[in-house]
């Protein structure tokens, strides 16, 4: 190493191979800018002032939110895990793709809904429906109560019995034609009936008949009556029977025949002890068996 003295004032020459140099030995004036891209361990105790250039952070560790203040700026993150909602505390977010979301709770949703695609509902709940719905399809619709019919030949029996009338059936009309019996009897009953079996008491039933000017009332609260009948007499007629509104036991009833020389017409009422599910034809008292005649049995909703 070469030093060339220079008066008093100090020393000028090549440093480069000066060694052991410590922070005591620089007690003034400013260091030039240097190379820092060797120095390790520089703690932030080592930064007193200034401000530092922009730097690029990749590969820091251990950022701690309490070191951040601040925006950030836009940020792509992919990456995040664990984003709860507490997270999240301000803000709108922007529209994002539900398509993987699980376990969403209708508290959670609120406003409007778009025009979905409901193709994959099941379990639809009529209760949860309001409005009108639109014109639909219905050729696939099945189960759909759209009444029925039954039909039986009366000839061979006293107590002609339909079952199977579907329940929450609005209206009932039973057709009877030329119906008669081997013997002569005090009337031809309808009773009604539940799967209890048929009700024989509480109706409130009243026919009129017309015989050659002659009229007779039949008043019953054994069964819908149609009136008396001689042996092999034949008649024919219309009985019908309204549901006194949905749920309802309690059920009204009219009816016209008619025979050869005659007519009569009546109404009546009564309240079932649950819901109807038969009907029986029947003679008035003992009045042999049914010689003749059909019944049919139609029921509406």
């Amino acid at each position: 190493m070469t030093i060339t003295l220079n008066g008093t004032s100090g020393v000028a020459g090549d440093g480069s191979g000066l060694t052991n140099l410590t922070p005591a030995n620089i007690s003034a004036g400013t260091l030039p800018i240097l190379n820092a891209a060797a120095l390790t361990n520089l703690t932030p105790e080592n930064i007193s002032a200034g401000t530092l250039p922009v730097l690029n952070a990749a590969a820091l560790t251990n950022l701690s939110t309490t070191s951040l203040v601040g925006v950030l700026p836009a940020l792509n993150a992919a990456a995040l895990t664990n984003l709860t909602p507490a997270n999240i505390s301000a803000g709108t977010l922007p529209v994002l793709n539900g398509a993987n979301l699980t376990a969403l709770s209708a508290p959670a949703l609120v406003g409007t809904l778009p025009a979905l695609n409901g193709s994959n509902l099941t379990s639809l709940n009529a209760a949860n429906l309001t409005g009108t719905l639109p014109a639909l399809n219905a050729s696939n619709l099945t189960g759909l109560p759209v009444g029925g019919s039954v039909s039986v030949n009366l000839a061979g029996s006293s107590l002609v019995t339909v079952t199977g009338i579907a329940p929450l059936a609005a209206r009932i009309q039973v057709a009877i034609h030329r119906q008669s019996f081997t013997a002569t009897n005090a009337g031809t009953l309808i009773q009604l009936g539940t799967s209890a079996g048929m009700q024989t008491t509480g109706y409130q039933s009243a026919t009129i008949t017309s015989l050659a000017i002659v009229f007779t009332k039949y008043n019953i609260s054994s069964g819908f009556m149609f009136q008396s009948m001689a042996a092999g007499e034949s008649n024919s007629g219309i009985w019908d029977l309204v549901r006194m509104g949905a749920g309802s036991n309690q059920w009204a009833s009219t009816h016209s025949i008619a025979w050869a020389d005659g007519t009569g017409q009546g109404a009546g009422e009564v309240t079932l002890s649950g819901e109807l599910d038969r009907i029986m034809l029947r003679p008035q008292g003992s009045g042999g068996n049914h010689d003749a005649g059909r019944m049919t049995v139609n029921w509406s909703f």
